[in-house]
């Protein structure tokens, strides 16, 4: 026998990408970045992502909970406290060598002071016995995979 209860189905949010964003400019790359941080740097942030606006609307949608959005008399793709922004191929490219420089800095820097450790170790103690560990180490501060990879 079947209980008297009506059985209640609710209706599933629909799943979407923050990231996924069709129509692309071939020639750009798209990101999500704060407003407080577009805001403060007049237009545009530091690393020169400016948000998908009128001026520069490619035809980019956004399959998201808020759409397109007027703002301050512009239309944006606005979600919480991010923007869609974009920027040129060749800026990004400009970026990510800046970013891989910084790393590799950063790396031969401990290498050195392993090395420099090690030496040192020797002068105070010749007869102790140095296990270098350096070379196993992975240094884990790379960029992530983009949503391209």
């Amino acid at each position: 026998m079947k209980g008297r209860t009506q059985e209640v189905r609710t209706k599933q949010p629909e799943k979407f990408s923050p990231l996924s964003i069709s129509n692309k400019d071939p020639d750009c790359d798209y990101s999500f970045q704060r407003r407080k941080d577009v805001e403060d740097g007049g237009g545009a942030t530091y690393t020169q992502w400016e948000p998908v606006s009128a001026h520069n609307y490619k035809g980019e949608a956004w399959g998201g909970p808020s759409i397109f959005k007027h703002r301050q008399g512009v239309k944006q793709f606005i979600n919480q406290d991010t923007i869609l922004c974009k920027r040129s191929k060749e800026i990004s490219q400009y970026f990510k060598s800046e970013e891989n420089e910084k790393r590799n800095h950063q790396i031969r820097f401990i290498k050195s002071v392993a090395r420099n450790a090690r030496e040192r170790l020797r002068e105070l103690d010749p007869g102790s016995v140095v296990v270098d560990s350096s070379k196993g180490i992975e240094y884990t501060q790379q960029t992530g995979p983009t949503e391209e990879e």
